[in-house]
């Protein structure tokens, strides 16, 4: 909004430029039409503005509209894909997930990556870091409030590796989120125990790159666009997930064909994602 507003005041701060720089034209009229030498001068101010109105409307309001427009429908779309997705989830015994996609930005200075040798896990300051923000759910009252450093979480070690990440977050400890999410303490409670009032909590986490292919000098390249992740509070799918957990000859079969069945829908899913480039 704010970019909006400086366009549409230098829209207008232009033709006082081109009216300041005609002012030795001023003279001129003066001479040559000294009464009508205002209303031309002012003629060609309202002209200019009107020009410089219509460029600003044309090359930025115009497109702007245009991409909200297309937002809210890719939004609406990947819902209503988000929904088909879950329903087939369910037809083969597998609980519900949440969705969201994040994209990288650069921030100014955040609380983000734990000390080191800090027991308390308390969390350094970080000038310029790289954040993941959200910019879509499944849900539209679905809120992703957490705030990751690009290395950090499920989502950074599947933005560092450029794959899919299923983690099992059902018994987790703080020392094993540390070190292998780089969480400090107050992103593993909004993580782990998360909505602890209601007696429920992140049970899996899949994350996964959204890949576009982009041409450059050295030819076409995959490039990492956005993160995808899926969530489930459902503590059996946990730990059938869990890592740290052992288990019979049959149920290792069966969380063989689960992990196959949820990467495939994972990757199914980033291809519709990449396919409406965000």
């Amino acid at each position: 909004m704010m970019r909006k507003i400086l366009l549409f005041i230098l829209a207008f701060i232009c033709p006082l430029y081109v009216l300041a720089i005609e002012a030795g034209f001023k003279d001129y009229l003066k001479i040559e039409f000294p009464e009508n030498a205002s209303a031309i001068s002012w003629s060609i101010f309202g002209f200019m503005s009107l020009a410089f109105y219509a460029n600003f409307r044309i090359t930025v309001l115009n497109p702007e509209e245009r991409y909200e427009k297309a937002k809210i429908a890719r939004a609406k779309y990947l819902r209503s894909y988000a929904v088909k997705v879950n329903e087939g989830l369910t037809s083969k015994d597998i609980p519900e997930f949440k969705f969201n996609v994040m994209i990288k930005r650069q921030s100014f200075f955040k609380r983000l990556y734990p000390k080191k040798n800090d027991t308390e896990g308390k969390a350094r300051l970080d000038f310029f870091p790289k954040i993941f923000e959200c910019i879509w759910t499944s849900e539209e009252d679905q809120h992703v409030d957490i705030l990751l450093g690009v290395n950090q979480g499920n989502s950074g070690i599947a933005l560092k590796e450029k794959r899919a990440k299923i983690v099992s977050l059902t018994g987790m400890l703080y020392e094993d989120a540390k070190n292998e999410m780089k969480l400090n303490k107050e992103q593993f409670d909004e993580v782990i125990i998360k909505d602890q009032i209601k007696q429920t909590s992140l049970a899996v986490l899949i994350s996964t790159p959204i890949k576009v292919k982009v041409s450059t000098f050295f030819g076409d390249r995959s490039k990492v666009i956005a993160i995808l992740n899926a969530e489930c509070d459902d503590d059996g799918l946990g730990n059938l997930m869990s890592d740290k957990l052992t288990f019979s000859t049959a149920e290792l079969e069966t969380i063989k064909t689960v992990k196959i069945q949820l990467l495939k829908m994972m990757d199914e899913f980033t291809k519709t994602c990449s396919d409406l480039y965000f």
